[in-house]
């Protein structure tokens, strides 16, 4: 009986010893995973704020020719050009408090800025090109 319970001790401390180093490297692998988990965001929220910046200048170049346009418009048109440059300001505002939005994005917020950042893009692109396309009418 005790040879069987010395056994039993060498056991399961041989046990403990496994599922302590088995516990040390699964450690590990999480708070690498962590890291790339940062390191992705990091990446992603620079691209995203990249093409955000980009995405303004589009809209700051579209406000400029309709200024212009507006110069040589009258009626009917003008009218129309100034809708369309009183909404192109409020998108570029929209824009632009969306690009500080991803610059405060925290690792917990991300997916949800980026998501909604995404859909703001593409909303206003949908709006820029018929915008683009009444104007040429």
């Amino acid at each position: 009986m005790r040879k069987l319970s010395k056994i039993i001790v060498v056991l399961l401390v041989g046990l403990s010893a496994v599922a302590c180093t088995n516990d040390s490297k699964t450690k590990d692998a999480v708070k690498d995973d962590v890291a790339e988990l940062k390191n992705n965001i990091k990446q992603e929220k620079e691209e995203l704020e990249a093409d955000l910046n980009e995405f303004l200048d589009d809209v700051n170049a579209e406000r400029a020719k309709v200024e212009s346009d507006l110069k040589e418009a009258s009626g009917e048109a003008k009218a129309e050009l100034e809708a369309a440059k009183v909404k192109l300001q409020k998108q570029k505002q929209e824009v632009e408090k969306k690009l500080t939005n991803v610059k405060n994005a925290t690792d917990e917020n991300w997916s949800t800025v980026k998501s909604e950042t995404k859909d703001l893009i593409s909303d206003i692109q949908m709006q820029l090109e018929k915008l683009k396309q009444k104007i040429k009418e």
